[in-house]
């Protein structure tokens, strides 16, 4: 008996004892709050009430509040208001007080409720329910794992405070004021309680699911929520601007018929537009500017969120977290900023994420590995999002694309991503400053398609140890790789780039058997050395072979030529500096013994560097090799087995002979560089057919010509099977002639010399033309003109001073036709023009003045 006597004491002592002033404030407002209590049970009888446990009966109402708060990480402020005595709430339960002052037209304009998520009111106090000028206080414990709306309404739009009063209102949730204010025109709402959460850092979620942790608005006031939730947006987002914003805040019309908004759910479709909550919200491209509001949470029913391509500003309000039907967000290119918020892991039912190109920042949240049932693509590219990849985005099982490219994000890829068996399409890592190694679990994933890891700082690869069977696409370019072995199981490969890397490796030694599929082998800017193997001719299906900037040596196989479908080849800048070395330290074979063929030799940084015979010089007595690696050789010949190619790059070689004039059958190639080598000859005429291409030759030991007498100019269009290319073979070379073929220089505007006025003289391209426009074919007399390597300054009728310049053209009774060209005003130092006794049309041309 005395220990229970103790414990009752002690009870007691719990309690503070109420002041004089509180006790005042009491007896004014407990015979209004037990009537409206009692008003409220009495109409709503057939209501499930919040709980099974008895409650203590609360003394009045105290509700609203500008804006939607967040339920979890609300600001923290102890307040002890009202000593009055507060009730003590068992584990399960959240203490909820509410202090509320009336204004002084409270009596005829204020109304508000208090209603759990499944619609049951605790009160609902009507206009008139409410005195002038009073204070009220409410105090109840109701279950943590629910969520609670509070509503206050104000008929005259100018809320409690301050035009007719200093009304106020104070929401407490377990002694933490999560709501205040007083000033919120005709309405305010809050959900409050939904209890907060933590997932654990681990891979396996902290909580479960639960259903109950979304609020849905009770069926008699959902659609003015939700009216009122969209007249937000608009007013948040610059609606009177939008670019379509057809039917919106017209009161006469239902908000599901406004532009975007759709009610329609499976069902009754008809019934469903009229009556049934909003599900979509579809305003991409719509010119939206401004922010997201935080009364998007009041739209618990909705499924599918595009707000894609506007000029939305702001964050990512945390009620989102609300939206528990939420199936997909789109809300890529826009310019959100902040962080994602954590409350997006309580979205169980999201498909679909889409943030890219914003300004996110701050790390990805681990929580988003809670979103387990049926998330199957995520995008956060092209954002500023930092930190590591969370291990927790390997929870998601049904994951199928994952884009998190272009951000800062940094540390290794997580081994856990290898558990994401059932994705399918893509996992794009790019462009971050992720280190270490690629892990092998990776190969785990034997459905993905497409891999993107380019753009880090990865130093190793482990791939070739998984299996990537239905692998497509493989980027691993401008990273630090040292080293990448193949796989024999990559058998459906079509693209391979490993580009910008420093791998130091025998390109002989790849095993490209295997990549029987692969269309684009992208090798670019590495240290890849030796010769190009034979065996790339069994590359069937290649069409992209870039191998520039390595340090090959040797020929180029004919092999390359059989590769029917190429369209690009670049096979330039693989002559590097010379370097020099002890034959008899650092080489596999010493000067004395060297009778021609290879060399190599270890470098200082233990890179070895190889080249052929043609690069090899033996100086300083006989001691040092002086190495100089890069393709050597005569260009193949048989580039006509290639009518596909449109890039051909052998630039910055050591390639010798002439030009073949087969590169005239590249009727598609769009750039032919060949400068910096040691070619010789000169340029065919044939690759005047080449009208749009760049044809690039400088830097070579290139020479002009005379053409023999009976050269015929080559046809623009002509029949390949039947053209005669002994015709076009370059003539007899002539020292330090540097004139370049006429069609060339007339056609051929690509063409890297058109504008030297040695290689090319722009008064040959003029008289070219007068030459056509009058109807040179049938001139008396039109000896030397418009031959392929005649100086101009030699044919017929022309006369040039000690420059080379025009200074006259004498053209009597030639049998001239036709017209008298424009372009004759361009010979500025013409002196003398005597076309008389011909049959020319036409006016002369004022360029002649």
């Amino acid at each position: 008996l005395i220990s229970f006597i103790l414990k009752f004491l002690l009870l007691l002592c719990k309690f503070p004892h109420p002041t004089s002033a509180d006790n005042e404030h009491l007896r004014r407002g407990t015979d209004r709050s037990i009537s409206a209590h009692t008003k409220s049970r009495t109409k709503s009888d057939s209501t499930k009430p919040f709980s099974s446990k008895r409650r203590t009966t609360p003394a009045i109402i105290s509700i609203p509040t500008p804006s939607i708060l967040a339920p979890p990480k609300m600001q923290s402020r102890q307040l002890n208001l009202f000593q009055s005595p507060t009730l003590s709430c068992p584990n399960d339960s959240a203490l909820v007080q509410m202090f509320f002052t009336t204004d002084d037209n409270a009596n005829h304009e204020t109304s508000a409720s208090f209603a759990d998520s499944n619609g049951a009111t605790s009160f609902d106090m009507q206009v008139g329910d409410l005195e002038n000028n009073k204070n009220y206080h409410v105090q109840e414990c109701l279950p943590k794992q629910s969520c609670y709306i509070l509503t206050l309404n104000d008929e005259a739009g100018d809320g409690i405070c301050c035009d007719h009063g200093t009304g106020s209102y104070s929401i407490l949730y377990d002694g933490v004021e999560v709501a205040s204010g007083g000033d919120f025109g005709s309405s305010a709402v809050h959900i409050i309680g939904c209890e907060s959460w933590s997932p654990s850092v681990s891979l396996q979620p902290s909580f479960q699911p639960s259903t109950s942790q979304t609020p849905t608005v009770p069926t008699g006031q959902r659609n003015d929520k939700e009216r009122e939730a969209l007249i937000q947006l608009f007013k948040a987002t610059g609606g009177e601007k939008w670019h379509n914003n057809r039917g919106w805040m017209e009161e006469t019309e239902l908000h599901c018929y406004w532009h975007g908004v759709h009610c329609n759910v499976e069902g009754d479709e008809e019934y469903e537009r009229t009556n049934g909550p909003v599900v979509r919200i579809e305003l991409e491209g719509n010119g939206l500017n401004g922010t997201i509001p935080s009364e998007i949470g009041l739209l618990s029913t909705l499924h599918f969120v595009t707000l894609q391509d506007n000029a939305i500003t702001g964050t990512i309000p945390s009620e989102v977290g609300m939206l528990s039907e939420l199936s997909y967000i789109h809300m890529n290119g826009n310019e959100i900023s902040g962080t994602i918020p954590t409350e997006i892991g309580k979205l169980y039912n999201l498909e679909d994420i889409s943030l890219e190109d914003n300004n996110l920042v701050g790390s990805i949240p681990s929580e988003v590995g809670l979103i387990q049932h049926q998330l199957n693509r995520l995008n956060l590219s092209t954002n500023h999002l930092n930190g590591t990849i969370p291990s927790e985005i390997a929870l998601i099982p049904g994951l199928s694309t994952l884009h998190l490219s272009t951000n800062f994000l940094s540390g290794t890829i997580p081994t856990e991503l290898g558990s994401l068996t059932n994705l399918d399409a893509t996992l794009n890592l790019s462009s971050n400053k992720l280190t270490g190694t690629i892990p092998m679990e990776l190969g785990m994933m034997s459905n993905i398609q497409f891999l993107d890891l380019s753009s880090n700082r990865l130093v190793e690869s482990m791939l070739h140890l998984g299996n990537f069977a239905s692998l497509t696409h493989l980027d691993l370019s401008q990273n630090e790789l040292i080293s990448f072995p193949l796989s024999q199981g990559w058998t459906n490969l079509e693209v391979l780039d490993l580009t910008d890397n420093e791998i130091h490796q025998k390109v002989s030694s790849l095993d490209i058997e295997g990549l029987s599929y692969i269309k684009d082998l992208f090798l670019s800017n590495n240290y890849y050395y030796g010769t190009i193997p034979n065996k790339i001719r069994s590359l069937a299906r290649l069409e992209k072979l870039h191998m520039d900037h390595n340090s090959l040596f040797g020929t180029i196989p004919d092999d390359v030529l059989s590769l029917v479908r190429l369209r690009e080849l670049k096979l330039s800048h693989n002559r590097q500096e010379t370097e020099c070395f002890d034959g008899f330290v650092h080489c596999d074979i010493t000067p004395d013994d060297y009778q021609g063929g290879d060399v190599c030799c270890n470098g200082d940084n233990g890179k070895q560097i190889c080249a052929d015979e043609a690069g090899v010089d033996i100086v300083f007595y006989g001691r040092l090799f002086c190495l100089t690696t890069g393709l050597s050789g005569p260009i193949p010949v048989g580039f006509g087995n290639t009518p596909f190619l449109e890039v051909l790059e052998l630039s910055n070689n050591l390639l010798t002979g002439n030009i073949p004039p087969e590169m005239a059958l590249l009727s598609r190639v769009a750039v032919l560089d060949l400068t910096n080598n040691t070619l010789t000859g000169s340029i065919p005429s044939a690759i005047g057919v080449l009208v749009n291409a760049a044809v690039l030759v400088r830097g070579n030991d290139l020479t002009g010509g005379q053409n023999k007498d009976d050269e015929i100019v080559p046809p623009l269009e002509f029949n390949r099977d039947e053209f005669n290319w002994d015709e076009f073979a370059p003539p007899p070379q002539h020292k330090n002639d540097k004139l370049a073929q006429l069609s060339i220089c007339a056609n051929v505007h690509g063409f890297d010399l058109f504008h030297d006025p040695i290689w090319c003289p722009p008064e040959r391209n003029v008289l070219r033309k007068f030459y056509y426009e009058a109807k040179g074919q049938e001139w008396t007399n039109s000896t030397g003109w418009v031959g392929e390597f005649n100086n101009h300054c030699k044919w017929h009728g022309v006369q040039c001073n000690e420059k080379g310049q025009i200074v006259s053209l004498k053209l009597m009774n030639g049998g001239l036709s036709g017209r008298i060209s424009d372009e004759i005003g361009n010979l500025t130092s013409l002196e003398i023009i005597d076309l008389r006794d011909n049959d020319l049309k036409g006016s002369i041309p004022s360029e002649i003045g």
